[in-house]
């Protein structure tokens, strides 16, 4: 809320499937144009060779096959905002480039001869570690600070798991209208277990393991029996929290907190 309004460079630390394309719709959303474009574009999909073409365009002419100008992602947001996900596998080449777009607002397209302005805010994202990158002069320093203004990390879900319940609610919610199958919600057994799950693949993993129990479900509610092999662990010997979501929570946090301190 404090980062969306102004037009500041964000960047977006975090594993793989925290959610950081999420914030940084979030942050267009909130920004001050949030009618313009919002333009995701992935910079590990993209071979480096390309990438150039696809961040600033190029004109008519510029290489064969260039039959018309192309406006490139930069152009295309207009005032809205670009976002720049895995960021860190840049190539040196594209990251000066991309600096001198950040730091003059102008980009220079393929075989054009005068710069464009743009106006685009830069949201960037990364699962490495960029200051360790810079450290082995595979990311550049300046590039580094220019998108790093302000810094939004996201822990990963092992680390938040108090925002479960409220992550399979809406995430059930919205598999069970795609699917058109009548899901009210989970037996408690089933939350205790998916709040002790190790979620390697974080929320990504999460989504996609609710998708699967909806559609191999019979039943409006959901058992452990409907996730992956292995996912749930048997919870037998724990302590029933009966069918209270909020005791159940309770019940986590309780061994939890056991564990820790044993460890």
């Amino acid at each position: 809320r404090k980062v969306g309004p102004t037009r500041s460079n964000v960047l977006i630390t975090g594993e793989s499937g925290t959610g950081k394309e999420l914030v940084a719709r979030a942050l267009h959303t909130l920004g001050p144009n949030p009618d313009g474009a919002f333009v995701a574009i992935n910079c590990a999909a993209i071979p480096h060779d390309l990438l150039e073409n696809q961040l600033f365009g190029h004109v008519r002419g510029a290489f064969t096959g260039a039959d018309r100008d192309h406006a490139g992602v930069f152009v295309a947001a207009g005032r809205g905002t670009v976002f720049l996900d895995e960021i860190g596998e840049l190539a040196q080449a594209t990251q000066a480039k991309l600096l001198r777009a950040i730091e003059n607002k102008e980009i220079l397209p393929v075989g054009a001869t005068r710069p464009v302005a743009v106006e685009a805010r830069v949201v960037a994202a990364t699962n490495k570690d960029l200051m360790a990158e810079v450290g082995a002069n595979l990311f550049r320093a300046d590039l580094y600070y220019r998108l790093n203004v302000v810094n939004i990390a996201l822990p990963p879900l092992r680390d938040r798991r108090e925002d479960i319940p409220e992550l399979i609610s809406v995430l059930l919610a919205r598999h069970a209208k795609h699917l058109g199958k009548p899901v009210d919600g989970l037996d408690n057994a089933t939350i205790r277990g998916l709040m002790s799950a190790p979620w390697k693949g974080n929320v990504r993993e999460l989504d996609n393991a609710l998708e699967r129990a909806v559609i191999l479900s019979e039943a409006a509610i959901l058992v452990p029996e409907d996730f992956p092999p292995g996912l749930i662990a048997d919870l037998d010997n724990s302590p029933l929290a009966g069918d209270d979501l909020r005791a159940g929570v309770r019940e986590y946090e309780r061994q939890h907190i056991h564990r820790v301190l044993e460890a």
